[in-house]
């Protein structure tokens, strides 16, 4: 159950009357905790989904897993997407890719057409099959398997919760979200990966921390400054044409 109920956040106006109305919660707070605004449920866990990216690259980089491996910030704003899988993104995924030592065969992440309107009805006039590396999340995948290779783990299944990679993601999740490991939920994402619940000022510090990361020695720190100079600089790697996090940054 919620602690408290959402509330209207975005009314849709027809003419002179309110058609529809949409529910929502919002938390902004500073890197140090202090919160700036909330208001809705607070305190009921939330499944940050694809949000969790720069999370789950984190660890790998603090490892040195850039610099290991090569990588470039265009290769890093990848594994912090949700690609749209145009030819343009499956450039530098192959490159990450080639660096890392992984090929597209080791991806667990499934199948489904490219978010891009334009590629998708090109690949299925021209009878390309889908393939893993179109998937939305295959530059996390990518990072994930980079990570096992650079350990030294197991590749057949780096996606069990009790890995030593998703054991590594989850710890330095948490600690960005100021929490105990064992109070974050885990639950499975659509791209069959380990995705994280918590409550909604934990997601909020994580972010503040993730661009203030100040607190934490200095390995995260360049770390952090590394996820999110990639990540602005090539925000089209991020997402693609017209996507509004894109468009955005």
């Amino acid at each position: 159950m919620l602690d408290s109920p959402p509330i209207p956040l975005v009314e849709v106006t027809r003419g002179r009357i309110i058609e529809s109305v949409h529910f929502g919660s919002i938390t902004a707070c500073l890197a140090d905790g202090s919160v700036l605004l909330a208001a809705g449920a607070q305190k009921t866990p939330y499944y940050l989904r694809s949000a969790s990216k720069p999370f789950q690259a984190l660890a790998f980089l603090e490892r040195a897993g850039a610099e290991k491996n090569g990588l470039e910030e265009e290769e890093i704003a990848l594994m912090c997407a949700s690609h749209f899988g145009t030819d343009r993104h499956m450039a530098v995924l192959e490159k990450l890719q080639e660096k890392a030592g992984i090929v597209e065969s080791m991806l667990q992440c499934g199948l489904h057409p490219p978010h891009d309107q334009e590629t998708a009805e090109r690949m299925d006039r021209e009878g390309v099959p889908l393939h893993p590396n179109r998937n939305n999340c295959s530059g996390k995948h990518t990072g994930m398997l980079a990570f096992a290779k650079m350990i030294g783990a197991p590749i057949e299944n780096y996606l069990e919760t009790d890995h030593p990679v998703q054991e590594a993601i989850l710890r330095t999740h948490a600690e960005m979200c100021g929490l105990r490991a064992e109070k974050l939920i885990t639950g499975i994402d659509g791209c069959c990966a380990p995705v994280f619940a918590v409550p909604l000022k934990s997601a909020a510090l994580a972010y503040a921390r993730l661009c203030q990361p100040d607190v934490f020695e200095e390995k995260r720190v360049l770390a952090c400054q590394k996820i999110t100079a990639s990540m602005s600089a090539h925000p089209f790697m991020v997402a693609g044409p017209g996507a509004f996090d894109t468009e955005g940054m």
